[in-house]
């Protein structure tokens, strides 16, 4: 089934019909720095006349770039909100073209001195949220989870560490982890993964989230418990089906014009991230990939219009 993708790609090519060449630029999700910069060097390489220029300042800032038309594409790790949606809508007569190109999950962790191994989604956002609602009152000491870390008081206090508003990881873990509760006012948020990942391994009290791919061996991934007690570790399986709680998609965004088609060289990079050449790239970044049939159906609503 791996041809699919391919097939799609070229069925695209074909259809733009010409020498690509110019500037492509791109903006967005902190998650996809690592995947979207190799893609566009590959893709340059393949392409002598194109320059792509790529900036990762979160997926809040995709959406902006696109209603400003800075950029070309946007990319996300979260869906399109509603507002979102209209809004591009109103910005370029069409609504935007959204597709998925990945799937990952956010993981939960803690410093490697911590005894903790688990976690439910209730504890969760008894820790983060500032009034909790997904069923238990506010974690704010490791001894309300029953942890006691070697050598600090029992009392001692829970530092929550996470990402900053303008990031998609941030807007989903709110939605998915802590029922849409607010975050607690004193969580300490980085503008990227790695730098939550670096401040949690520096500070024993500590719990983060970050995307997985970014979470290593300076710190130790909690297994999340379900509703019936299961814990579900990430991986491709449980992402697959949906298994894992704290499992998305990830997105690339881009508007069309009034004739609801997208620009030439915009079709062509969307298509090659795709494709059987760029999708390799993706697992070495830490992200999972969609199915062959889920691309060749994505590269085929690339160069649909909604006018014809």
């Amino acid at each position: 089934m791996r041809w699919l993708g391919m097939l799609a790609l070229l069925m695209v090519t074909s259809a733009v019909g010409q020498e690509l060449s110019g500037t492509l630029s791109i903006a967005g999700s902190d998650t996809l720095a690592g995947a979207v910069t190799r893609s566009a060097e590959a893709f340059q390489s393949a392409h002598p006349k194109v320059h792509v220029q790529v900036q990762t300042l979160g997926s809040a800032s995709a959406v902006a770039a696109l209603l400003d038309g800075a950029v070309d594409i946007g990319s996300m790790s979260r869906d399109l909100s509603n507002a979102e949606g209209d809004s591009l809508t109103r910005y370029s007569g069409s609504a935007a073209r959204q597709v998925a190109i990945a799937r990952d999950g956010l993981v939960v962790f803690v410093h490697p001195d911590n005894p903790l191994r688990q976690i439910s989604l209730q504890q969760i956002d008894a820790v983060f949220a500032k009034s909790p609602s997904c069923g238990l009152q506010p974690k704010r000491r490791w001894s309300d989870l029953g942890v006691q870390l070697a050598g600090l008081p029992a009392d001692t206090q829970i530092l929550p560490i996470g990402r900053n508003a303008a990031s998609g990881t941030h807007a989903f873990f709110q939605q998915a982890a802590l029922c849409g509760d607010a975050y607690r006012d004193d969580v300490v948020d980085w503008p990227g993964n790695g730098a939550v990942v670096h401040a949690v391994a520096e500070n024993r009290e500590a719990i983060g989230y970050a995307a997985a791919g970014s979470v290593g061996a300076p710190v130790r991934a909690l297994g999340i418990v379900d509703q019936a007690g299961n814990i579900i570790s990430l991986d491709a399986e449980s992402l697959r089906n949906g298994r894992y709680p704290l499992g998305r998609e990830l997105y690339l965004v881009a508007n069309r014009d009034a004739r609801g088609r997208l620009r030439p060289l915009t079709l062509a990079f969307m298509a090659y991230m795709l494709s059987d050449a760029a999708q390799p790239g993706l697992r070495r970044e830490g992200l999972q990939t969609i199915s062959d049939i889920e691309r060749a159906a994505a590269v085929a609503t690339l160069s649909e219009s909604d006018h014809d």
